[in-house]
């Protein structure tokens, strides 16, 4: 099924990386893919020790979507291409049962990725895969196709006071 986690709230990767270690510890073969971010992330080092979990590699040096120039976008948009449909391809050849992609509405919503080629994979595998898409923005191009969707809505977050991301709980 494909669940879709979204909102400004906190909490839509922590919700994917625990249905990841839950479904993992059933002794299915999970993919992580994650974009927007690089392979520093702190949750990757404890997801990397966890047997039946496997992280894509992230590209490095990635910067915000609003830093990048044209040209930055335009490189970044067949890196995610590429990204999406090797981890894709990764996880039907070797039989993994779910796949993570964290961030990937962020990256739909920036127009960094082929929405037709994220819909055609996700419609073929749908009812074969668990599919988990995460970020901020609800890819209405998914709607339909989705099993789950839930709206993580943030209601306070100490961002909005001035403090920034604090070392194991922001990042």
């Amino acid at each position: 099924m494909l669940h879709i986690y979204y909102g400004d709230g906190k909490g839509k990767t922590s919700s994917a990386i625990g249905l990841s270690i839950r479904y993992a510890g059933t002794n299915k073969k999970v993919m992580f893919v994650q974009f927007l971010k690089n392979n520093k992330s702190n949750e990757r080092k404890i997801l990397d020790i966890i047997d039946n979990i496997f992280l894509y590699p992230c590209p490095e040096n990635v910067k915000f979507v609003f830093d990048m120039t044209n040209r930055e976008k335009t490189d970044i948009y067949q890196q995610y291409n590429h990204i999406f449909t090797d981890s894709f391809n990764i996880v039907i050849s070797q039989n993994y049962d779910m796949i993570v992609f964290d961030e990937l509405n962020c990256v739909i919503d920036n127009n960094l990725i082929d929405i037709d080629i994220v819909k055609s994979y996700i419609s073929e595998y749908k009812n074969k895969k668990e599919i988990i898409l995460t970020g901020y923005a609800l890819p209405n191009d998914l709607v339909n196709l989705a099993d789950y969707i839930s709206n993580i809505q943030k209601v306070k977050h100490p961002f909005d006071s001035g403090i920034t991301a604090r070392l194991g709980v922001e990042y």
